[in-house]
């Protein structure tokens, strides 16, 4: 009677098969195989988003793509560190008054006419993305960028008219002394919002 249960505990000592008959290294090796499959998929989808030839690699590309950020990002922290600079030089130089008559004239020009600018501006996301995917060198990209660029410089003739005639608006809503001087701050932005305005619809 003792050797059916020597042979008994053998048997019980196997390899697990699962029921289709693998292996537990067979289950390993597919696992793997999937992980394999899903980083193709993902550096697939990355050569698709930068245009990429077959042969670079996830470390090519990620360089391409920090390329593509850092100037990016400086141009966009810049162009914001430029009001932040003027602000505390006013600030610094010219007294806590007149810094509340730029902060308010500052807020005013950013509302009603920067961002009208870009409102506007944006609309050539869409048209320079497809002229630029038709043809990367074709006519086409260059008369869309000039018409952009009339238009909103058309847009910009009623916002510098009334940030020349704004002082009565300013004075009801900040009070006498505070609107007075974002009103003299506004009469000398209209410049600025020129070369904002084609700063912007460059920029696209």
């Amino acid at each position: 009677m003792s050797a059916p249960n020597e042979k008994t505990k053998l048997t019980v000592t196997e390899p697990a098969v699962n029921k289709g008959g693998a292996s537990d290294s067979y289950i390993v090796d597919e696992a793997e195989h999937v992980g394999c499959d899903q980083d193709g998929v993902i550096a697939s989808r990355l050569h698709a988003l930068l245009d990429a030839p077959a042969w670079m690699s996830a470390r090519d590309m990620s360089v391409q793509l920090v390329k593509i950020f850092v100037p990016s990002a400086g141009t966009t922290l810049l162009f914001y560190a430029t009001q932040t600079i003027t602000m505390m030089f006013v600030g610094h130089q010219l007294g806590v008054e007149v810094l509340a008559h730029y902060s308010v004239g500052q807020s005013v020009f950013n509302v009603a006419g920067i961002s009208l600018a870009q409102g506007m501006a944006s609309g050539l996301d869409t048209l320079c993305s497809q002229s630029y995917g038709r043809h990367k060198r074709g006519p086409e990209l260059g008369e869309i960028l000039q018409r952009g660029v009339l238009v909103c410089l058309l847009l910009a003739i009623p916002i510098i008219a009334a940030f020349v005639s704004c002082e009565p608006v300013l004075q009801w809503m900040f009070g006498n002394k505070i609107g007075a001087g974002a009103a003299v701050f506004l009469s000398y932005s209209p410049l600025y919002l020129v070369f904002m305005t084609l700063y912007t619809c460059l920029q696209k």
